[in-house]
C-alpha cells in the first residue's frame, strides 16, 4: 500500500509539473505573440488590426497613453510573474525572485492595470466591457498592492495566494484567447444595430485571434476544430482560417461587415474583403511583410454555413 500511494503522489506531482509547464508555455507563447504584433503599433496602424478606427480619439484623448501602457505593460508582467511561481528559482536566488517581483508589480500597477482601465472607455463593446475593464484594473492592483505588503512584512504564506490572485487577474486575456462561449455576434461598432434575419442568429467571427478552423484533417472533432465547435452550438455562419494564421487580416472585415451600418451580410463581406485583398496585391499598395500577410491570409479565410 505503501508504494501504491509513493507512485500515486510521483505521478500526482509528474502531472502537476506537466499541466504547469503546459499552462506557462501558452502563457509565454500569447506575451510574445502580443509583442510581435509591435510592428502595427510603432508607429500606430490605423488601417487594420486592433487600432483600426480609433484614429479619430487616439491622440486627442488619453486613450493612446493607456494604450502604449497596457501592451507595455501586459507582457512585461505576464513574462516577468511566470517564474515567481517556482520555488527552486526562490531557493537558487532569492534575489532574482525580488528583482522579478518587482518589475512585475510596477508593470501592473504603473502600467497594465491603469492602461486597461483607460482603453475600457473606448471599447466598442460599450458599458459592460468598461465594468468588466474597470472591475479588472482595480482586482489585479488591489491583489498586487497586497501581495507586496505581505512581501515586505515577511508573511510569505500570505504574499503567494495574493500574487496567485494578481497574476490570475492577468493571465485572464490569456484565458479569452484561449477559450469563448457560445457564438453570437456580441460586438458593434458605436450606434450601429445589425439585426439578423433568422429564427435564432448566431455569427462567430473569428477576428483578433489566432484560430483554426481546420475541417479536412482526420483528427478533427467537435472539440478540436472550432468551425465544427461552432456550428454545433447553432451558429449559422463563420468566417475562420483553414489554416494557422500570424497575420490579422480578418480585422478588415469590421470595414465591410460593422461600419456599413447592416449594408453588407457576412458572406458578402467576405466576398468585398477579398476583392480588396486583391486590389492591394494589383496595385502594389502592400509591401513586405503586408504583402505576404496579404497574400497568405487571403487564399485561408473561409466562410462555413449558409
Amino acid at each position: 500500500m505503501g508504494d501504491l500511494n509513493s507512485e500515486t503522489q510521483r505521478f500526482r506531482e509528474a502531472a502537476r509539473a506537466w499541466f504547469g509547464g503546459l499552462t506557462a508555455l501558452a502563457i509565454l507563447v500569447i506575451a510574445l505573440r502580443i509583442i510581435g504584433t509591435y510592428g502595427f503599433y510603432f508607429p500606430p496602424n490605423f488601417d487594420r488590426g486592433f487600432l483600426q478606427a480609433r484614429q479619430a480619439y487616439f491622440w486627442s484623448s488619453l486613450y493612446g497613453m493607456g494604450f502604449y501602457l497596457h501592451i507595455i505593460g501586459a507582457p512585461l508582467a505576464l513574462i516577468s510573474g511566470l517564474p515567481q511561481f517556482s520555488r527552486l528559482l526562490l531557493r537558487w536566488s532569492p534575489q532574482f525572485h525580488h528583482c522579478l517581483g518587482r518589475i512585475y508589480a510596477i508593470s501592473v500597477l504603473l502600467a497594465a492595470a491603469p492602461g486597461g482601465f483607460i482603453m475600457g472607455f473606448r471599447s466598442f463593446a460599450g458599458n459592460p466591457a468598461l465594468f468588466c475593464f474597470t472591475l479588472m484594473s482595480l482586482l489585479v492592483s488591489a491583489f498586487t498592492l497586497l501581495a507586496w505588503r505581505d512581501a515586505l512584512r515577511r508573511k510569505f504564506q500570505s504574499h503567494r495566494r495574493w500574487m496567485i490572485r494578481s497574476y490570475l487577474m492577468m493571465v485572464s486575456a490569456v484565458l479569452l484567447r484561449l477559450t469563448a462561449k457560445e457564438g453570437a455576434l456580441t460586438m458593434t461598432a458605436p450606434g450601429v444595430s445589425l439585426p439578423l434575419q433568422a429564427s435564432h442568429p448566431k455569427l462567430y467571427w473569428a477576428v483578433g485571434n489566432c484560430l483554426t478552423g481546420e475541417v479536412n484533417s482526420p483528427q478533427n472533432s467537435f472539440r478540436n476544430s472550432y468551425a465544427l465547435a461552432w456550428m454545433k452550438n447553432g451558429v449559422r455562419q463563420y468566417i475562420g482560417a483553414v489554416q494557422p494564421t500570424w497575420y490579422e487580416l480578418n480585422w478588415n472585415m469590421a470595414d465591410w461587415f460593422l461600419k456599413q451600418d447592416g449594408r453588407w451580410t457576412f458572406g458578402e463581406s467576405l466576398f468585398l474583403l477579398r476583392q480588396w485583398s486583391q486590389f492591394v496585391l494589383a496595385e502594389n499598395v502592400a509591401q513586405g511583410q503586408d504583402r505576404r500577410g496579404t497574400e497568405y491570409t487571403d487564399g485561408i479565410f473561409v466562410l462555413y454555413g449558409d
